[in-house]
């Protein structure tokens, strides 16, 4: 009989590692997740933080500038609606100037420009490393289709995680404001890990349930579609072809100042911050107006109306069913764009808080591992670059845009993968963390100055400023944890009495 040959040791040692590399794996995605979204709280901002001097700010607006910029953008596409001949657009937008976003742009065909005051157009709207940010927090900078619906994933997995957090820790509501910082390394991070689980616990789930929901709507709207319609695969429906060019220019353009008073008498308290007009210069052009109710926190309550400026609805918000309206409400209650810039301060520290607990979890994994006899210096080699590495290269990435204009996607996923291929056979944890945070701190620093050398005096204005003071808030975290630790290190290996 032929007996089974047992698999070595060595082989159950080579499973076990690679299970606790997936695992850690999963751990740093949703730690670069909840980075990126701490951070993406300010985009608005970050978008004046890179173009600070791109155009004069002001909220003014009315009928004759949205209508000069108008004009000249169908110009610039070639169609001249005084000559009555040509081709108009299928949609022009135009961003309009809000408390967060003082500045007025238009979109149309490829381009997207700023609005000079007198509606004239100036230079491009240009925010690579914005869009990076944002798009690395809602599809961690993959294809759209696959990387929304895998963040979503994680937003199911932290609600997991926190709810069954609570339930496998009967005491921990018990032990809220126990936190032994005196003690040995691992009791320090238990008690942080679990103080921040409790007190943030309710921003959390709200961040974890409103992210899923944004992720997955997205893949099972597609699905249902799939389904249910044999041209849903279709992106564009049959009868819109391109969307670029549909109607001929014949007609006037829309009597934008009477539809500017209609709003404002109807909605004196609503700001506009968006304004479509739809095949312009033609026989069926149409406005629509989006705009942000404060007293709701839906995303936008929309008004449409006729060319001549007669009103002829209202759409979504208030008009949206109660299952619409909250639906239409995740997306301000996930980024905190409610409440002006005191709930932004909020939703910083608290996201802050939520990548600590990430990293705090990690770490406790890590202690216990050391206590069973397992090996733990690859992963947590691994570890420390990724948590601190992060920050390195979203910083490095930054000052490479700025000063050189480098895309900051490779930056930031080649710089994180020679990290990694590196610490995997070199060096010890305590190394790598030691100096990546010194690096971080250093390039961290070195944003808002190469954002002032580059732009002046307008770096310390506007929104540019609140970026900046969060750059070197960032960079002094990073160096007051570099001191308290080597202060920590110091004390522990203090011979007694000494």
């Amino acid at each position: 009989m032929t007996r089974v040959k047992k698999p070595d040791a060595n082989f159950f040692r080579q499973m076990l590692s690679g299970h606790s590399v997936m695992g850690l794996t999963a751990a740093f995605l949703m730690y670069v997740i909840c980075v990126s979204g701490t951070l993406a709280v300010f985009y608005k901002e970050f978008w004046r933080w890179e173009q600070p001097t791109a155009t004069v700010e002001t909220m003014e607006v009315n009928g004759q500038r949205i209508e000069q910029a108008l004009r000249n953008a169908i110009a610039d596409l070639g169609a001249d609606p005084d000559a009555d001949l040509g081709e108009a657009p299928a949609r022009i937008g135009m961003d309009m100037p809000t408390s967060d976003w003082p500045r007025m742009s238009i979109s149309y065909g490829e381009h997207r420009r700023y609005v000079a005051a007198d509606g004239s157009l100036l230079g491009d709207v240009e925010r690579p490393w914005t869009s990076f940010l944002a798009r690395l927090h809602f599809a961690l900078n993959l294809p759209l289709e696959l990387g929304v619906v895998i963040v979503g994933i994680f937003g199911v997995l932290l609600m997991a995680l926190i709810v069954s957090g609570f339930l496998a820790h009967p005491g921990i509501l018990r032990d809220a404001f126990s936190l032994r910082l005196a003690r040995s390394r691992q009791l320090q991070q238990t008690d942080l890990h679990n103080r921040l689980s409790v007190w943030a616990a309710p921003f959390h789930l709200i961040i974890a349930i409103t992210g899923a929901i944004l992720g997955l709507a997205g893949a099972i709207s597609l699905a249902t579609a799939l389904l249910t319609s044999p041209d849903a695969g279709d992106p564009v429906p049959a009868d819109q072809g391109s969307g670029t060019q549909v109607a001929t220019a014949t007609a006037a353009l829309p009597d934008f100042d009477t539809i500017w008073r209609s709003f404002s008498t109807r909605s004196p308290n609503d700001q506009v911050f968006y304004l479509t007009v739809y095949q312009p210069a033609s026989s069926q052009q149409r406005v629509e107006l989006n705009a942000i109710r404060p007293d709701r926190l839906f995303w936008s309550q929309s008004h449409h109306y006729a060319a001549n400026g007669e009103y002829q609805g209202p759409g979504g918000g208030d008009a949206a069913s109660i299952g619409g309206q909250m639906q239409a409400s995740l997306y301000r209650l996930h980024f905190g764009h409610f409440g002006g810039m005191p709930v932004k301060i909020m939703f910083l520290l608290l996201g802050t808080a939520l990548c600590v607990v990430t990293v705090t979890g990690v770490n406790i994994w890590l202690s216990k591992r050391r206590q069973r006899k397992l090996p733990t210096d690859t992963i947590d080699r691994l570890w420390q670059v990724s948590v601190w590495g992060t920050l390195l290269l979203l910083s490095l990435s930054a000052v490479l845009q700025l000063a050189l204009g480098i895309p900051p996607i490779p930056v930031f996923w080649i710089g994180l993968l020679v990290l990694v291929a590196t610490a995997w056979r070199w060096g010890t944890p305590t190394l790598w963390a030691w100096r990546l945070r010194q690096l971080g701190g250093l390039v961290t620093a070195l944003v808002p100055l190469v954002h002032t050398l580059r732009y002046g005096q307008a770096a310390w204005q506007g929104g540019s400023l609140s970026i900046n003071l969060v750059w070197l808030a960032l960079a002094a975290s990073l160096f007051i944890l570099q001191t308290t630790t080597a202060r920590s290190a110091a004390k522990q290996t203090q011979p007694a009495g000494s």
